[in-house]
């Protein structure tokens, strides 16, 4: 068997290789969406965020990657429709989830249950 040399430019630092990869937004943005989502998650648990408020704070969440993929369709020079697409997709989610949170309002308003 033989051994291959494997030759490898660039840091030894594996967080700088994942930064380099994957680009400081896109890395910021994770991070920030699961930070979101834990507390979101902790909230709904605990009681501290009603379950009436929690679909606009869902639709919060949608509006994340329908801006990234809007972006990317906006960067790209080959103009990838697939991208629209996908954001046109969530942007919809965001605004059902908007419009369940405004009904649940107004039959909350309205004392339904």
């Amino acid at each position: 068997m033989g051994y291959a040399l494997v030759v490898f430019s660039g840091s030894s630092n594996p967080r700088s290789r994942l930064v380099s990869t994957l680009g400081t937004p896109l890395l910021v943005t994770v991070i920030a969406v699961i930070i979101y989502t834990l507390f979101f998650g902790w909230g709904l648990l605990s009681g501290r965020i009603p379950p009436e408020r929690a679909y606009v704070l869902l639709a919060v969440l949608c509006l994340v990657p329908a801006v990234w993929y809007l972006v990317g369709f906006l960067r790209l020079e080959g103009q990838d429709f697939g991208l629209v697409l996908s954001s046109l997709g969530w942007f919809l989610a965001a605004l059902l989830l908007f419009w369940r949170h405004l009904a649940t309002r107004a039959a909350l308003a309205q004392g339904l249950r």
